[in-house]
């Protein structure tokens, strides 16, 4: 029976590690602050059509005068004001927080699982193979990687998944100088040799030994990459590359109503102190995960 009562979970060892990890979590004042955040940026994403007041793309008669107040309670129709195509700001915000949010982990789990198998490989079997992927590697990642994201966008039709193959492009590189990295130094340690010398294919060392003692650092990169997915995405909007109108985004929201920053500040500030509040969540909670997954950093080793 797997669970039952007085059990000491380290007789379950990935229940112990959860239990283990979770006890550690809960000491890292970065990780719980940046998980709330995450999480409640996630919660607000995908509950986004139930909580949002109004629709997001819709035009109201009444918001003309982008939100202020001409009659009684006008304001709690529209609880931030509208923008200047009468389109509640609120609605737009909340129904923004989807497509960043998409467009960071979909951007990064994607340039992930390219990095992290093509690192695995480069780094476990070395020689011809390993000098093509890094060759690769040094090509993507001797341009600035803004200026890449642009260059394919703009010779792309703009559009969400134009976005996801570009700023995966650029991603994966560095995903996989990491894996490399780590299968490098994995692939020497005693076991591994063991397993090799008692005959266990190459496929099943990288998946049962090599991956596994590798995830630590991927996790904690992965999470800040998603930060910068989340920046990247809002500043292609921003800059009438990335989501097209109407669909609502924050890069977007802030190039549209740039023009009446003076008039309503709160237009741009809005969505800016959405994106970063969500950057900084992404941060905290990797920097976070770092320190409670390096042995080196909690005194372990």
């Amino acid at each position: 029976m797997l669970f039952s009562v007085g059990t000491d979970d380290r007789r379950h060892p990935l229940l112990y590690n959860v239990g283990h990890f979770l006890r550690r979590a809960k000491k890292s004042k970065p990780a719980v602050i940046g998980a709330a955040i995450v999480l409640f940026f996630a919660a607000v994403a995908i509950f986004a059509p139930l909580i949002a007041p109004h629709d997001p793309v819709e035009q109201h008669e009444d918001g003309f005068d982008m939100g202020m107040p001409h009659e009684p309670f006008s304001e709690w129709k529209f609880p931030l004001g509208t923008d200047h195509l009468g389109r509640d700001v609120l609605s737009r915000v909340i129904h923004g927080t989807r497509i960043s949010l998409f467009v960071g982990f979909s951007a990064m789990a994607y340039a992930t699982v390219i990095g992290v198998v093509l690192g695995i490989l480069s780094g476990y079997f070395g020689r011809h193979l390993d000098m093509v992927i890094m060759r690769i590697v040094d090509t993507i990642m001797a341009f600035p990687s803004f200026i890449l994201v642009m260059a394919t966008v703009g010779s792309l039709e703009p559009g969400v998944l134009t976005l996801l193959f570009a700023i995966g492009i650029v991603r994966w590189a560095a995903m996989a100088r990491l894996a490399r990295s780590q299968a490098l130094q994995v692939k020497e340690l005693n076991y591994v040799e063991a397993g090799r010398a008692i005959g266990v294919h190459d496929i099943r060392i990288m998946l049962r030994y090599i991956l596994p003692n590798s995830l630590a650092p991927i996790i904690v990169s992965l999470t800040m990459g998603i930060a910068g997915c989340i920046l990247m995405e809002a500043s292609l909007s921003f800059l009438g590359l990335g989501i097209q109108p109407p669909t609502p985004s924050w890069g977007m929201m802030i190039n549209e109503t740039r023009a009446y920053m003076f008039l309503r500040p709160s237009l741009v500030f809005i969505p800016s102190l959405a994106i970063a509040v969500t950057v900084l969540g992404f941060s905290l909670l990797g920097d976070g995960l770092r320190d409670i997954l390096d042995p080196r950093l909690r005194g372990e080793g």
